[in-house]
């Protein structure tokens, strides 16, 4: 996979190269391991480099930021990115509930 530009650069990198080295240690790996965790592996990856195609780019915040500084009452929150609703929402419930629905979203298997 050929670097892509995302604004991100070492954050990007790093996870080309995790992707990178998953990929050769799967090779390396033998036939009875690499069945055990191979599946697991191989979903955890897609999330990830699906998360990190989703982030926002820095040019974006800073913007935000900028608009922040020159309003004469800013807000407490402001939101930008992707999930961002989300993580304010969850930061609102109780822990207990947020770890039941972190856990369900596990087993389900979706992202």
């Amino acid at each position: 996979m050929a670097p892509k530009s995302s604004g991100w650069g070492e954050i990007s990198l790093r996870l080309q190269r995790s992707e990178i080295e998953l990929t050769e240690r799967l090779k390396n790996l033998s036939n009875e391991k690499a069945n055990i965790y191979k599946e697991r592996l191989m979903k955890v990856q897609k999330e990830l480099i699906n998360f990190d195609s989703k982030r926002t780019e820095p040019t974006e915040v800073a913007k935000l930021i900028t608009k922040v500084l020159a309003v004469r009452k800013p807000k407490v929150r402001y939101q930008t990115g992707h999930m961002s609703k989300l993580g304010a929402f969850l930061e609102n419930l109780p822990q207990w509930w947020v770890d039941f629905i972190m856990e369900r979203r596990e087993m389900s298997g979706t992202k």
